[in-house]
């Protein structure tokens, strides 16, 4: 029996927990995803710089009101003393000030947000050449961070960052290191559910992500979920020039942009042909608590076991005959 058709063997022979995607990047299965959170209640990526530039000028004018209402009760009084001149004066000039620095603001924002659109479609057709001649980024990227599954006795990487982006049919990522790095898509219909999670620190420094546990925790990551059992984890999102989203939850605004794109080809939410049995607040790499418990764990445990004995075949092919040789017969 040769080293190939013992590694044939054993591939046929399990699921594995854990499942390769491209490259050095692996994440975990989940056999049923939880059902998907509410709709969010950020305006759509066509209004978001809208929205934004709408929050700071209310603002600014709740600011103005204050001053004028200041400034009416100072007119109002007959006799005025010095310190009161003074700090009339010097409201005006801070109101002055306050209202050139906004539009300074608002300006330097504008030239951020049209660099950041610029960059992320650059690195659209950069990575994916084909795909930006038939679909339109919603919105620009997001960096962030994503969780690699560690396999045991393996070198991946803990942790891969990269570029987040969605356009109108498709959710993408794009590694920002070398090429040996993942840069993946996922088709919009493929997706089953998206939740908002957040990130424990473990003692092996791989982060334990899971669905907020309640609406009143903030935020920290996003999972995603897709039909064919895949579980996407990211966390620590990051502007990608200065900080054109200072002020704002970027978690926040990243999830409602999937959201959006993802119920916008999706008009029906849950799916109504997709099984939601995972309990909520369970770590998508742990069973279902169903029947198939003890069957999960005992794949888990053989797929562990063969990737071990596969790595070693490969390290010493003539010893792994040997051995099994001596453990099945000639």
């Amino acid at each position: 029996m040769g080293v190939d058709t013992m590694k044939s063997m054993m591939e046929q022979a399990i699921t594995p927990s854990v499942v390769s995607i491209e490259g050095r990047y692996k994440t975990v299965l989940c056999l049923h995803a939880p059902l998907p959170e509410e709709e969010s209640k950020l305006p759509p990526p066509n209004m978001r710089r809208e929205y934004d530039r709408e929050m700071r000028n209310k603002e600014l004018v709740e600011r103005s009101g204050d001053y004028q209402e200041k400034k009416d009760e100072y007119q109002k009084k007959e006799k005025k003393s010095f310190m009161e001149k003074a700090q009339a004066k010097l409201d005006s000039v801070s109101h002055k000030v306050d209202k050139l620095k906004t539009e300074a603001t608002q300006s330097a924002y504008d030239k951020v947000a049209e660099k950041m659109d610029k960059d992320a479609e650059e690195r659209f057709t950069k990575h994916f050449t084909a795909l930006s001649l038939t679909e339109k980024l919603l919105y620009h990227d997001y960096y962030c961070t994503l969780v690699n599954q560690i396999v045991k006795e393996t070198t991946l990487h803990r942790s891969i960052e990269g570029y987040m982006a969605v356009t109108d049919k498709s959710f993408l990522f794009m590694a920002a290191g070398s090429g040996h790095d993942p840069t993946f898509r996922v088709d919009l219909r493929d997706i089953v559910s998206i939740r908002r999670s957040i990130k424990l620190e473990t003692v092996d420094l791989n982060p334990h992500c899971m669905p907020l546990p309640t609406p009143r925790v903030l935020p920290q990551g996003i999972m995603i979920y897709t039909r064919q059992g895949h579980v996407h984890r990211f966390y620590d999102f990051k502007p990608t020039v200065g900080m054109a989203n200072s002020g704002s939850n970027l978690t926040e605004n990243a999830f409602g942009l999937i959201d959006y794109a993802w119920r916008t080809i999706n008009p029906v939410i849950p799916l109504p042909d997709y099984q939601y049995d995972c309990p909520l607040g369970i770590e998508p790499s742990a069973p279902p608590a169903s029947a198939m418990h003890d069957v999960m764990l005992r794949g888990a445990a053989m797929a562990s076991n063969a990737s071990a004995a596969i790595d070693e075949a490969k390290s010493d092919p003539k010893k792994a005959i040997m051995e099994a040789k001596a453990k099945f017969g000639k």
